[in-house]
């Protein structure tokens, strides 16, 4: 056995062209330079020698000792896996099949199923049956020496009838089936061109453009033969050859094979018996022969857990098919040696090496750590006879998952690659379609690697006509690709990497980046492949410093607080107005005299740094006042919104723990049911205000000798610097618990700067507080109102809901600057925003019709930024156009940058996920150092100390610097402005005993309007009462968390890896609940047809709720507006209390004539909300 075994390694190793002089039994296999084809080849050797010997054992084994002992005899007379022919049928037709196939006159020998790859294909040649054929192949040559054309024909048709495998056609049968099936008597299509008439360049002009014409001519696949020459004569004894196939004919391994043919024919004068030769159908009987369920098997457990294609292009167009445009890398021969050496050094195929450098470039590409590609294997098994020699398409495409561990080096990464491959390889046959059915996915992955080291044997092919120089290319031309990235390696002295991408979806610059990566993957195996995985630099120095310079903005070195910021425009326009409430105006010269008297009150109650005020009350000029006497003071202020359910603001309360509550008579009653302390009073204690410890006038106060007065640190209980809390703000929390954003007064000055420069912004302008005090959007108004010099203005709740009502307050203010999300501009009138107004949107996607639609005349950006960076990180230019607007840039004296899970930048176009640094940084979360430690980690790029927010957001940067949104990292949504955790409403909902299972997500059944639905399965059989479940969410959270629906399921859907399928979740119903009683009024009949129109439903029923069929705050405005339209008088307050068209039909007003509309509008809002209502179309601006 021994010496069979050293002879087959030797035989192997010669054919391959190694020509090794000794080899000792302990050389390893990769050492002397074996790989995967090599390993095949020697297998089959083995085989023919009598040994049972497997291409694992090869990888797995390594040295010929080793070998020794795990190869078996083959026992005299097994059966071996010979052609099938006399075997019987490899396919059974029916009669009506057999009838189809014979319908077209055609000498007909056989039926024969096709191969996993032959099917794809079919498949793609009969999806894009119009466009250019992905697998038409083109293998060009030059002949230089006498040649006969005629004779060269004839040897042509003799090749051709030599192989099976060339004379077939496909056919998709009635039944579905796709067969190939065998003719007879079929000669290749022939045309001769002469060009030797013309002088050399306009020779390889027309050369050129022949080649290219013929690349795009498809095949007929039902037309054999798929095979055609074209010869043309360039000078006397100097001819072209062109020779264009069907790839499901033959692949690269059988292409020198059929060259070696034809021109040994040719030399025979283009006829004669030739050596018998084994037949494809050899192939095709053995793949009838395999363990389909142990295969199935064992890609299953090979992939399992992995659940998210590897795509690097999501949602392209697989029919398109287009000729590839190419960027190539070649090493030169010392680049080339120094590799191999290491692959060898380490045990490893260079195919190997090559495909992990892939699979980290891929990786590093789309922010992954498990990726999985395809990779084209020879696919052709050792143990068929004659398998070396058969010409066919035995070659597939398998998947190959890679595993990136950031911890692991390159080498641990790339032997475990190996490895997996090896025990793969028995399986190498099976199709990906048959794969991806197993594990209950579509599409794997959409690139795909080729590493070309099939066997070629030029001299064989020359050897054939002496007198003919052959000069035959050792890679076929390929005709399209519908992968948007296909690598070709080819290692020869100097190793070649094409990198065939498709333009439509790749710009050259992109993919040759993506190459570059690779290469500089395999510089960093060959100079140090122990080096962990996430320490690698994928950047080369251009590009790190183009990204660095891209993620500053504009430097920013003055600090100052909030109190300074607005006592420098007191002194400069103390008689300019700062706030409008009403027909109230108060000048910067009388709010700061009446703040500084409130903040001088709140020192002597012990307020001061480092210290929490509570403010809860509706937006004016009281608000802004209590706003402003806090921060002069020197302590932050926590916003309150008196809207929440008493639960919520009993747990602000008790996590600030603030030493007052600041509140008017409305809010006194809602702060003692939320068990407040210590609450003062800024006016009337109002009813039920059994709390509140003192009432606090500021006039008042002027009485008892407080000075109006600035203060200063003196004045204060401790020094007030920019480095203290302005304002706590509260964001949802994944646990279930709010957490407390601690924002300082450093970012501020950067904030106003940016507003400046970015919005150009004058004292002149009047800026809107639109949102609810609540969300830290009210801290960008506030201050770019106060800060600038500008007019701040106050509006009642009711005068600032979406539509015609906020219209008409932007133009009775003379609004020139306002904040909205875009949920809410959405529902604006047409020109409800006059030209000339800057506007600002954020909060969420902006669609590009409102860009399209808001954009004309006006100053429009789009603005970005969590609570933890001072309102806004980024700003884009001003929008025009019909655009998705994108992030724009770091604003003034922030740091922005798009980084991987080892905190390396990323190139452009390169998903990862944002963190954000500079002055606005947060000091972190109240009460939650675990938390801040966490989110706010340490900056590598800033001084020593400094920080970095890590968001949760995934971007990319773009060529221009600019950054586009891509979505979450984590659950976290954003619904109409509003920041959201699905874990917090979970939370609630699991707390039901009834309640086993739980998730919430974002549902768009309807486009453009998101909604949040819960979906729960309950604790055993028992049943679970939705609605039920609804209001326990509602009891607890802000209405902006509560779901539309709580879909009630037996159980959650999950996938075949265990996961959660969230495909699989059903849309809610939102039908009628009991088919609806009719309506029976006019106006019933109305309300119904707007029920209908507003929610996307059909045929509502009178006693339906709103809120059953899927309605929402949002859609409720949209009901209000068409009703509005209709002539109905609806508030949303209306919908909320009634619900039902029959409600509501006894409980609307119809608005007044038209005529008197004027100046009925002049003196009644249009609609009337509270200030929980009102805060339903704010924005958490982020």
């Amino acid at each position: 056995m021994r010496v069979r075994c050293v002879s087959s390694w030797r035989g192997g190793c010669f054919v391959a062209g190694l020509g090794q002089p000794r080899i000792g039994v302990d050389d390893s296999f990769f050492d002397l330079g074996g790989d995967s084809i090599i390993s095949m080849q020697l297998a089959a050797r083995a085989h023919r020698a009598g040994l049972a010997l497997t291409v694992r054992d090869v990888f797995v084994h390594k040295t010929i000792a080793k070998l020794a002992e795990a190869a078996e005899d083959i026992e005299a007379g097994a059966p071996t896996a010979a052609d099938s022919s006399g075997t019987g049928p490899l396919l059974s037709l029916n009669d009506a099949e057999r009838a189809e196939i014979t319908a077209g006159g055609h000498e007909l020998t056989g039926v024969l199923p096709l191969t996993p790859l032959q099917q794809g294909m079919h498949f793609h040649a009969l999806l894009a049956a119009d466009g250019i054929d992905v697998y038409t192949a083109q293998a060009p040559a030059r002949l230089e020496g006498p040649l006969t054309p005629a004779v060269l024909r004839k040897a042509f048709d003799a090749a051709l009838a030599r192989h099976t495998a060339l004379r077939v056609s496909f056919r998709l049968l009635a039944s579905g089936r796709s067969v190939q099936v065998v003719h007879e008597g079929l000669r290749v299509p022939w045309r001769e061109i002469d060009l030797s008439g013309h002088g050399e360049d306009e020779r390889r002009r027309r050369l050129a453009e022949l080649v290219d014409e013929d690349r795009v001519t498809r095949f007929d696949l039902t037309a054999p033969p798929l095979m055609r020459v074209t010869l043309v004569r360039l000078g006397t004894d100097d001819h072209a050859l062109l020779t264009t196939y069907h790839h499901a004919l033959l692949d690269g391994w059988s292409l020198p094979l059929f060259f070696r043919d034809v021109f040994s024919l040719y030399a025979r004068g283009g006829a004669g018996t030739d050596r018998p030769v084994a037949q494809f159908t050899g192939f095709l009987g053995w793949l009838t022969r395999q363990d389909d369920e142990a295969a199935t098997r064992a890609w299953s457990e090979a992939l399992a857990g992995f659940d998210e294609p590897t795509l690097v292009a999501p949602g392209a167009d697989a029919a398109t098919a287009t000729v590839p445009h190419l960027v190539t890398e070649v090493l030169d021969a010392e680049g080339t040696d120094v590799l191999t050496a290491a692959a060898r050094g380490a045990g490893l195929t260079l195919n190997t090496v090559v495909q992990g450098a892939w699979a980290v470039a891929l990786g590093h590409q789309l922010g992954r750590d498990d990726v999985v590609f395809g990779a084209t294997t020879a696919g052709r098994p050792p143990e068929l006879a004659g398998v070396e020699d058969i010409v066919g398409l035995f070659m597939n495409t398998v998947a190959v998952r890679v595993r990136l561990d950031p911890a692991r080096s390159l080498d641990q990464i790339l032997t475990d690659l190996q490895s997996h491959q090896a025990e793969l390889r028995p399986y190498h046959h099976v199709g990906l379609p048959d794969v991806q059915r197993a594990l209950g996915l579509g599409e794997l992955f959409d690139t795909v690697i080729g590493f070309e080291n099939t066997p070629f044997d030029g001299a064989a092919i020359q050897e054939q006509v002496p007198g003919l120089r052959i000069s035959l290319d050792e890679e076929p031309v390929p005709g399209a690709s519908h992968y948007p990235l296909s690598l070709v390696v080819m290692p020869d002295e100097r190793l070649s990497l094409e990198l065939s991408y498709r333009a439509d979806l790749f710009t050259a610059e992109a993919a040759g980046a993506l190459l570059a990566r690779v290469r500089k993957i395999l510089d960093c195996f060959v100079h140090d492949r122990t080096v962990p995985l996430g320490r690698i630099d994928l950047l080369t120095d251009r590009e790190r410093g183009q990204l660095l310079a891209a993620a500053e903005g504009a430097a920013h070195e003055r600090t100052a607080t909030f109190p300074e910021l607005f006592e420098e425009h007191v002194r400069a326009t103390p008689d300019a107005v700062a706030v409008y409430d009403h027909e109230l105006a108060l000048t910067y010269g009388e709010l700061d005299v009446q703040a500084n008297r409130l903040a001088r009150a709140l020192v002597d109650r012990g307020v001061g740094p480092e210290r929490v005020v509570a403010i809860a009350m509706p937006k004016s000029a009281r608000s802004v006042l209590a706003v402003l006497a806090v921060l002069k003071a020197g302590a932050a202020y926590l916003p309150l919104d008196l809207g929440y359910p008493p639960d919520r603001l009993r747990y602000l309360i008790g996590d600030a723990r603030p030493d007052l509550v600041l509140t008017t008579g409305e809010g006194a009653a809602v702060m003692a049911e939320a068990g407040a302390g210590k609450v003062l009073c800024l006016d009337g204690p109002g009813p039920d205000a059994g709390n509140v410890t003192e009432l606090l006038d500021p006039e008042a106060e002027l009485t008892a000798g407080l000075s109006g007065a600035t203060l200063t640190d003196a004045d204060r209980i401790a020094p007030l610097r920019p480095a203290n809390a302005a304002y706590l703000i509260y964001t949802s929390g994944s646990t279930g618990r709010p957490k407390g954003v601690v924002v300082s007064h450093l970012g501020i000055a950067a904030l106003i700067a940016q507003q400046r420069e970015g919005l150009a912004l004058r004292p002149q302008e009047r800026v809107l507080l639109f949102a609810s005090p609540s969300f830290d959007a009210s801290v960008w108004e506030l201050a770019t109102a106060l800060l600038t010099g500008a007019s701040a203005v106050t509006a009642d709740p009711d005068e600032l809901l979406p539509g015609p009502a906020l219209a008409r307050t932007v133009a009775r203010h003379g609004v020139t600057a306002l904040l909205l999300p875009p949920s809410s501009l959405a529902v604006l009138p047409e020109d409800a925003l006059p030209h000339g107004v800057t506007l600002v949107v954020g909060g969420e996607a902006c669609p590009p019709d409102l860009v399209a639609r808001w954009s004309a005349g006006r100053r429009m950006v789009n603005a970005y930024g969590p609570t933890e960076a001072t309102v806004i990180a980024t700003m884009s230019r001003p929008l025009s156009g019909r655009t998705a607007p994108p992030m724009g840039g770091p604003v003034v004296g922030a740091r922005v940058h798009v980084l991987d899970g080892s905190l390396r930048p990323t190139p452009v176009g390169v998903a990862g996920e944002l963190y954000l640094a500079g002055q606005g940084l947060a000091r972190g979360y109240l009460r939650r150092s675990g938390l801040t430690a966490e989110r706010f980690v340490a900056d590598p790029f800033g001084s020593p100390g400094a920080r970095m927010y890590r968001s949760g957001d995934v971007a990319r940067r773009t060529a221009d610097g600019g950054l586009e949104y891509l979505g979450r990292v984590d659950e976290q949504v954003k619904i109409r402005g509003f920041r959201i955790e699905p874990g917090e409403i979970e939370a609630v909902l699991a707390a039901d005993p009834s309640v086993g299972q739980t998730v919430v997500v974002v549902r768009e059944d309807t486009p453009g309007s998101p909604r949040l639905v819960a979906y729960a399965a309950p604790v055993g059989a028992g049943p679970l009462d939705p609605a039920a479940l609804r209001e326990r969410v509602a009891a607890v959270l802000p209405d902006h968390m509560v779901p539309v629906a709580v879909v009630a399921l037996d159980r959650l859907p999950v996938t075949p890896s265990g996961k959660l399928d969230r495909a699989a979740l059903p849309a809610p119903d939102f039908s009628g609940a009991d088919g609806g009683r009719a309506p029976r009024t006019e106006r019933e009949k109305l309300l119904c047809a707007l029920f209908d129109k507003a929610l996307g439903t059909e045929g509502v029923g009178i006693d339906d709720s709103f809120f059953d069929l899927g309605g929402d705050s949002i859609v409720s405005i949209k009901l209000v507006t068409m009703a509005y339209a209709e002539g109905l008088d609806i508030a949303p307050r209306d919908v909320f209390a009634h619900k039902t068209v029959a409600a509501l039909a006894t409980a609307v007003k119809d608005l007044v004539p038209a005529a008197d509309a004027d100046e009925a509008d002049s003196q009644e809002p249009l609609i009337t909300l509270d200030q929980s209502e009102l805060d339903e179309f704010a924005e958490d601006w982020r």
